[in-house]
């Protein structure tokens, strides 16, 4: 039997229509108009001039929707009642009050699942899947769900190998390309994507999404200021900006970036901190070698890596930017460098793992899901 919750879906189905299609302009969709259909699926367009229907099976939508199944199960009026049913050409009509793009994208996905295509590290991807993650969401399409669930985490990962992988990747594409920052703008968009998720409940890409924001300096300064240091500068084109975030998403941000900024700071004066402990590692044999060896070091992260890690709010890219660059250090033992290194990765990781914190994400969870291959263009 149908809960009160699908009672009250479909009175709200009903009241949310328009004053009847005399008002409105059929439209039919004709790939996804079957003769052979038992339902008539009806959206009105948002100028409330046009009605688009689709004419489509019961069997189908039940199969996929937990809240249509029900829908349909509800028990057929009796004669007496029979007059007010909403019918069209004598089949059932089923008002949605959802956009007819959503609709449809949402219909075509069922009956044409190999038209759902992606592809990954593309803003074009998000405008195919928002409409049917909204509804595959409100009408329990389980499912369906969970393969856009893994469709997003593909951008946005909630493992730190993931995110650091597609890091590489992206930056690799940005260095390529004749104008990074024309590039940038078809990848994916934070504040797009943390709207979408917040409303269907996906908490396990907000912290990569937030990340990406409270990564872009609030003040952004000239392109040439960003190659100067020549470092991480596909970074900067990957500015996510901050445009329609709302005052409560803007203010995890800022609180999000000031955590990030005390961890450089604190991991900065604990390497500063732990020189003694880097001696024991070092394989020179010579006193005046080790001597060499440890001063190098120091003078290194004294001035080169305090450079970096206080002159971006990218902590993991810094991190990632100095990892290589120690290993290029002359007169610095395998040793010495293997112990930075491996205090630099595991600061990495450690990072990655407050982010729910810093960003203030309560009932975050970081479930993996199953990854899944992009489609080709």
């Amino acid at each position: 039997m149908p809960s009160g919750t699908d009672v009250r879906l479909i009175k709200r189905m009903r009241s949310e229509r328009t004053n009847g299609s005399s008002e409105n302009q059929d439209v039919n969709c004709k790939d996804l108009w079957f003769d052979d259909g038992n339902v008539i699926i009806a959206s009105v367009d948002a100028t409330r001039t046009e009605r688009h229907l689709f004419k489509v099976h019961k069997s189908v939508l039940s199969t996929h929707s937990l809240v249509l199944r029900d829908v349909f199960a509800l028990p057929q009026p009796n004669a007496s009642v029979a007059l007010t049913m909403d019918t069209y050409n004598g089949l059932p009509l089923v008002d949605f009050p959802d956009a007819p793009k959503d609709v449809e994208d949402l219909l075509t996905v069922l009956y044409y699942p190999t038209k759902l295509s992606w592809c990954q590290n593309k803003r074009i991807t998000f405008k195919k899947i928002e409409g049917v993650l909204r509804l595959s969401t409100k009408y329990e399409c389980r499912k369906l769900r969970k393969r856009i669930e893994q469709v997003l985490a593909l951008d946005w990962p909630s493992s730190f190998d993931a995110w650091e992988a597609n890091e590489i990747f992206v930056n690799e594409l940005l260095k390529r390309s004749d104008d990074p920052y024309d590039f940038a703008e078809t990848l994916p968009d934070s504040a797009e994507i943390i709207h979408l998720a917040n409303e269907c409940g996906i908490t396990s890409v907000l912290p990569a999404a937030f990340y990406n924001i409270a990564r872009t300096p609030e003040l952004m300064c000239q392109p040439d200021s960003h190659r100067a240091h020549g470092y991480l500068y596909s970074s900067y084109c990957r500015e996510s900006g901050t445009q329609g975030c709302t005052s409560e998403e803007l203010r995890r941000v800022m609180v999000g970036r000031q955590w990030l900024r005390q961890r450089a700071w604190e991991f900065f004066a604990k390497i500063q901190r732990t020189s003694d402990e880097r001696r024991k590692f070092c394989t020179h044999a010579n006193v005046e070698q080790r001597h060499k060896c440890h001063s190098v070091l120091t003078e290194w992260w004294g001035s080169e890596a305090c450079k970096f890690l206080f002159g971006m709010d990218d902590l993991l890219g810094t991190l990632r930017m100095l990892i290589d660059r120690v290993g290029g250090l002359a007169m610095v033992c395998d040793e010495c460098r293997e112990w930075l290194v491996g205090r630099m990765k595991g600061e990495q990781i450690d990072i990655w793992s407050h982010l729910p914190g810093f960003f203030g994400l309560e009932g975050h969870t970081n479930d993996v899901v199953d990854t899944v291959d992009s489609d080709e263009e």
